[in-house]
């Protein structure tokens, strides 16, 4: 399965090729992902977009206005009151990604349209990190490696970097933890210096990444600190690597692998 970073270079791949803000159709013609492990990671394509680092014209949906886009989807919905995206890609006029790019999600375009949200393809989940309820399609909630949900990116981010512990954590208390090590610090000091600040896997920067989540970067132990029985060991130069919060919670939770 396709990293974050790998889907958010991808995005900002085809804004440079195209110089506009890539469109889903976009992504399902030309990228190289479809739209699933976007939906997957980031909820919706919008928020997905919102999370890459482009700077380009925003033409998406300008060609068209609302009511001839809402106008032909309630053609298309007839005396059924609401329309699922296959049934509108046989018969509607403009692509179903294009519905997304202007109204967030299928569902919200359905409302805006004043039909009923298709129950077949839509379910209400829960919010993991915040609590609120919202709606994500049914085949996304099917899939084995589909065990989170969140209703937005920040959420997204809050849950990843609150399942970092010890020192990175938000909550962490420097004076009731000791399992660091008293040479902590300054290792880390050095291990981010040698790293050049930036993440050895992404490559996102120190200055990018508090402007991201409001915290530095993090040092990862290669070999973990439980494996040795002295801190100082543990924490030698060696053992260490600077990793931005997304690309830790990778390593840890994920089995991805850097090497020492």
């Amino acid at each position: 399965m396709a990293s974050r970073s790998e889907l958010l270079a991808e995005i900002e791949r085809l804004a440079s090729m195209n110089g506009t803000v890539p469109r889903l159709q976009d992504m399902n013609e030309s990228g190289k992902f479809s739209e699933r492990p976007y939906w997957d990671e980031f909820g919706s394509w919008s928020e997905a977009i919102e999370a890459a680092d482009i700077d380009v014209p925003d033409t998406r949906g300008q060609t068209y206005t609302d009511g001839e886009l809402l106008g032909d989807l309630q053609s298309v919905a007839g005396d059924s009151q609401s329309v699922t995206q296959a049934e509108y890609r046989e018969r509607g006029e403009y692509s179903t990604g294009t519905f997304e790019d202007r109204f967030g999600t299928w569902n919200a375009a359905l409302r805006a349209a004043g039909l009923s949200v298709n129950r077949r393809s839509a379910v209400e989940v829960e919010c993991d990190q915040c609590g609120k309820t919202f709606e994500r399609p049914k085949c996304h909630l099917e899939r084995d490696w589909t065990t989170h949900t969140f209703c937005s990116e920040t959420c997204h981010g809050n849950w990843r970097e609150g399942r970092i512990v010890g020192p990175e954590h938000p909550q962490f208390n420097p004076n009731s933890h000791d399992e660091y090590g008293v040479n902590w610090e300054e290792c880390r000091s050095r291990a981010i210096q040698r790293d050049g600040g930036k993440c050895v896997r992404c490559g996102v920067s120190h200055d990018k990444h508090r402007e991201q989540t409001g915290r530095d970067l993090h040092v990862h132990h290669i070999v973990p600190r439980t494996e040795f029985d002295d801190m100082k060991r543990a924490n030698r130069l060696s053992n260490l690597v600077t990793l931005c919060a997304p690309c830790h919670t990778d390593i840890e939770h994920n089995s991805g692998v850097i090497e020492a």
